[in-house]
């Protein structure tokens, strides 16, 4: 750990923690509270997405994986705070463990317009293009590497531990856009393909929709 990424990430951390612990916080929670009781105090506001990437302060300086993680989490919500939405800033770091999971068997390829260094427009190449491709999918397996993840967790904590909790979340792999039917078939097949298989294959898009191994198998690799 380079002494100069740990500064960063403390000055950061330390920052957001200080977000955390305003009184606002507990008014916000109020706000939602009442509101997720059919009770209005006010109506809530929310920005639930911008183009973070774009930001200026988006520029990370951390480049071991675990810590420009963290960075990124901490500029992103230090940035969204001056919003001044109903955003709740929780008194914790949420650290994501090591996953090792085998997707569909089925990889999309994007190909960008420009520099893919620098990302920006590009388009999907959809792996399932005949009907026959249906054959080549495989269920996920979810393992999570817990070694792994306990290293992570302990350069984390040595760096900010001291500052800010550590939350070890422990939620699958697939997890709400990840684990929606859409959105991973969309990254497969294709939203407009899938449209057009509505009135051209209806029967087909049946069968895939009900992929007979569907259902993810859970174990955990110690």
């Amino acid at each position: 750990m380079i002494a100069d990424e740990r500064a960063i990430l403390r000055r950061l951390a330390g920052k957001y923690m200080e977000l955390t612990l305003n009184s606002a916080e507990d008014r916000k929670r109020d706000v939602w509270r009442h509101l997720n009781s059919l009770k209005t105090l006010r109506p809530p506001i929310y920005v639930r997405a911008f183009a973070w990437d774009e930001m200026p302060d988006a520029e990370l300086l951390c480049h071991d994986p675990v810590l420009r993680t963290a960075e990124n989490f901490f500029r992103a919500e230090i940035f969204k705070s001056a919003f001044g939405d109903d955003s709740i800033f929780e008194p914790w770091y949420p650290l994501y463990p090591e996953y090792r999971q085998n997707g569909w068997g089925l990889d999309s390829k994007l190909n960008y317009a420009g520099n893919e260094e620098i990302k920006g427009a590009f388009k999907e190449e959809n792996p399932i293009k005949e009907l026959s491709d249906i054959a080549r999918l495989q269920a996920p397996v979810h393992l999570i590497d817990e070694d792994a993840s306990l290293r992570n967790f302990e350069k984390l904590y040595t760096a900010i531990g001291d500052i800010i909790p550590i939350y070890q979340v422990r939620r699958p792999a697939y997890w709400v856009w990840s684990g929606d039917i859409s959105t991973i078939m969309g990254h497969l097949r294709g939203i407009e393909n899938i449209m057009y298989d509505m009135m051209d294959n209806p029967e087909w898009l049946h069968s895939l929709l009900s992929y007979d191994n569907f259902p993810l198998r859970y174990r955990r690799k110690v």
